[in-house]
């Protein structure tokens, strides 16, 4: 009796890890995948990622709320909605992070 007790203590703190492990990620949304990159929402904030790295770098950082990332047909821009001038609008950006002044 005392072996299924442990055994199903381990297994529900195994959960337990697991699952809390994985509500930290909850918020990544949205992704498109370039021939190099990755990028997504997190937070309300662009982000972008190589996929062969672990290392992410946040291109956006504002109070409103930005989403539907999409790299160009090139992989060398990101175009994304956002409500930072009061009504959603359309940005540009490059994929390392400069912001596109037209």
């Amino acid at each position: 009796m005392k072996v299924h007790l442990k055994k199903l203590m381990l297994l529900t703190g195994f959960l337990f890890i697991t699952f809390s492990y994985a509500q930290g990620t909850r918020l990544l949304r949205q992704p498109d995948i370039s021939d190099t990159q990755i990028t997504y929402t997190y937070g309300s904030d662009v982000w972008v990622s190589e996929l062969n790295s672990s290392q992410a770098k946040r291109i956006t950082s504002t109070s409103a709320v930005e989403s539907n990332p999409y790299f160009s047909p090139d992989g060398k821009w990101i175009a994304f909605s956002s409500n930072k001038s009061g009504s959603q609008a359309v940005y540009i950006v490059s994929s390392n992070g400069e912001q596109q002044n037209n």
